[in-house]
């Protein structure tokens, strides 16, 4: 159990989370916490100035696509992983 920690959620039910879980967890709740604080704010900017409104608003999809692949919920067909579609469609062998 060396570098992990032990986290109860109910009675008799352990889970251990790794320094990895830990951190995309903490990165996760501050993504979301990021989205959250520009969506507040997005309709008073749009009548200030729109085009940071409108900047506002791509930031609150990545940050929300971020947290996405940070918890690993994607889908795990072949391709769905960043990248990995252009490396299979152009390999020499394809």
């Amino acid at each position: 159990m060396s570098g992990a920690t032990k986290l109860a959620a109910t009675p008799g039910h352990a889970e251990e989370l790794d320094g990895e879980s830990i951190r995309r967890v903490v990165a996760v709740t501050a993504l979301i916490g990021i989205a959250v604080i520009h969506l507040m704010d997005v309709p008073d900017t749009f009548e200030e100035v729109p085009y940071i409104g409108w900047l506002f608003i791509g930031l609150i999809v990545a940050c929300l696509v971020l947290a996405e692949v940070l918890t690993g919920t994607t889908t795990s067909a072949p391709g769905s992983r960043p990248g990995s579609l252009p490396a299979a469609r152009w390999s020499p062998t394809g």
